[in-house]
C-alpha cells in the first residue's frame, strides 16, 4: 500500500519555515564554534601559566643554587680542615695510660726485686707555633705527648737493675732506659742493692699499633 504524502501549505509559508530552520542551524553551529573557541583559549592560557611559573621557578633555582665548583672547594676546604683537626688529636693524645705503664712495669719486674718509688709524668706535646694552611696543615704535625718515668727498685742481687733495664729497654713502647744511681743498704734480709732507672713510655718510636697491643697484652 502506498502513502501520498500532501503539503498543503502554501510556498510563501514553506519558504519563510525553510529560512527559520536556516537561520536555527547557523546559530547553533555559530553556539558550537564560539564555545569551543572560549574553551581552547581557556585551555591554553592555563597551560601558558603553568609554564611561565615553572620557567620562573626554574631561574629562581639557577640564581640561587651553589655552583658545582664551590661545592668542591668548600668540601676540599673541610677535608683539610679534619686532616688537620685528626693530626693535632693524634699528637695531644697520651701515648698510653698511666695504668698501663705501671702494669707492664709491673708484669717486668724480676723475682727478686720490689719497687719502693714509681713517679710517672706526663709530657704535654709541643704544638708548631704559627698559622698552618689547608695544604701542610695535615703534613706538620704537632710533637707527641710521652711520660717521663722515674723507678726505684730494690733487690737483694746486685745484677737485677741492669737485667731489668735491659728488659725495659727491649719492650714497646719504653725507650731511653738509663741508670742514675746505685747504692747498698742493710735491710731486714741483709744486704740490698737500691737503683734508680728513668726511661720513656713513647710507643710513637716504634709505631702506635704494635705499642698498645704489646702494651695492653701484658695485663
Amino acid at each position: 500500500m502506498s502513502e501520498f504524502l500532501i503539503n498543503l501549505m502554501p510556498i510563501e509559508a514553506r519558504v519563510q519555515a525553510r529560512k527559520r530552520s536556516n537561520r536555527r542551524l547557523i546559530n547553533l553551529m555559530t553556539t558550537l564554534a564560539i564555545c569551543s573557541t572560549t574553551g581552547l583559549a581557556a585551555h591554553s592560557y592555563v597551560q601558558w601559566r603553568g609554564a611561565n611559573a615553572a620557567r620562573d621557578v626554574a631561574l629562581c633555582l639557577r640564581e640561587n643554587a651553589q655552583n658545582i665548583d664551590d661545592i668542591a672547594a668548600a668540601l676540599a676546604a673541610e677535608r683539610n680542615q679534619l686532616q688537620a683537626q685528626l693530626a693535632t688529636h693524634g699528637g695531644i693524645e697520651m701515648p698510653v695510660e698511666a695504668s698501663d705503664v705501671v702494669a707492664t712495669i709491673t708484669h717486668l719486674l724480676p723475682q727478686s726485686v720490689r719497687l719502693e718509688g714509681l713517679k710517672i709524668t706526663a709530657i704535654e706535646p709541643r704544638v708548631m707555633k704559627g698559622k698552618a694552611t689547608d695544604d701542610n696543615a695535615a703534613a706538620v704535625p704537632p710533637q707527641p705527648a710521652y711520660y717521663e718515668v722515674r723507678l726505684v727498685g730494690v733487690s737483694t742481687d746486685e745484677s737485677a737493675a741492669a737485667s731489668l733495664s735491659q728488659l725495659l729497654a727491649s719492650t714497646v713502647p719504653f725507650s731511653g732506659v738509663a741508670r742514675q744511681e746505685q747504692r747498698t743498704r742493710t735491710g731486714p734480709s741483709g744486704t740490698e742493692h737500691v737503683f734508680t732507672l728513668s726511661f720513656h713510655a713513647d710507643p710513637f718510636s716504634a709505631g702506635r699499633a704494635s705499642a698498645r697491643q704489646v702494651v695492653r697484652n701484658t695485663r
